[in-house]
């Protein structure tokens, strides 16, 4: 590798290894509450964010600095999901009729943004729709690092105190509160939270495949478990080795794009994993039998 390329090798390893761990923590709860079709509705939101942003641009230039966005996306992310959870929890909307709306919304406002951002400065450097819908691992600097790191912290901190209580609500969110377990505040966090996991990883992947994140490393964990610890432990390995191997072949693969790559190492993966399982069921019927 040379000088240049192994700098961005490095921060793409750090902050893929760092979204990895709270996208693969975060991802057995949502798979087993299934809450899958929610961060392609927060993901969407943010493209939503940063078309807004760019249109801010026009009167404020600072408003697409690398800084602001991430600001924007975080904000617009964390306040589609906590809207979507209010929704679904209090107004009688089911979530997946929640989720579309908000979907097509933000995509819409999204696109609305840049365009017309781009009639009204139209020589001015224009959005890389390409690379905010598929994302560009190698656009990693310490700045985006450190914030991936900072989510995965915040991840860990959540997951690590409120195991018991996540684990309750995952399962059973109605006997949760009837218990008299804070139900309506663990939501919200764990939705801001994966709200911030979303944005730090929409770099790596873009808007239109951080759900794989979110949701493979779990269905692998899953596969290859018996419990819910297990699931999630499986979850945590299967999303730093898929994300590791996935950076070898994006540096191998040299016009690939870093997230269709990404996504299909764990597409490969959960056939893997789903393969290795029937294959152990039929080997216990057969030893039964």
């Amino acid at each position: 590798m040379n000088t240049e390329l192994l700098y961005a090798f490095r921060y793409a390893f750090l902050a893929g290894a760092a979204v990895a761990i709270a996208c693969s923590l975060l991802s057995p709860f949502i798979v087993y509450k299934r809450m899958a079709f929610i961060g392609e509705g927060v993901s969407h939101a943010g493209f939503g964010g940063i078309g807004l942003a760019f249109l801010a641009s026009v009167w404020i230039p600072q408003a697409t600095s690398s800084g602001w966005i991430d600001v924007v996306l975080a904000l617009s992310c964390a306040a589609t999901a906590l809207i979507i959870g209010r929704l679904s929890a209090s107004a009688g909307i089911e979530s997946d009729s929640a989720i579309g709306v908000g979907l097509v919304v933000a995509m819409a406002i999204g696109i609305a943004g840049m365009d017309l951002y781009s009639y009204l400065r139209p020589d001015a450097w224009q959005p890389d729709v390409h690379g905010l819908l598929f994302g560009d691992i190698f656009s990693a600097d310490p700045g985006a690092t450190a914030w991936a790191w900072v989510v995965a912290l915040l991840t860990a901190v959540l997951i690590g105190t409120a195991y018991k209580q996540l684990i309750f609500y995952t399962f059973d969110e109605e006997g949760a509160h009837s218990f008299g377990m804070p139900v309506g505040a663990l939501r919200s966090a764990f939705l801001v939270v994966m709200a911030l996991a979303i944005v730090a990883a929409m770099r790596l992947v873009g808007v239109v495949l951080v759900t794989a994140l979110l949701v493979m490393p779990g269905l692998i964990g899953r596969s290859l478990a018996t419990s819910f610890r297990g699931a999630l432990i499986g979850s945590l390995a299967a999303g730093l080795a898929g994300m590791l191997a996935g950076l070898f072949l994006v540096v191998g693969l040299k016009q690939f794009s870093s997230g269709p790559v990404l996504v299909l190492v764990f597409t490969l993966m959960l056939a893997g994993a789903i393969g290795y399982r029937k294959a152990h069921g039929r080997w216990r019927q057969a030893r039964a039998g």
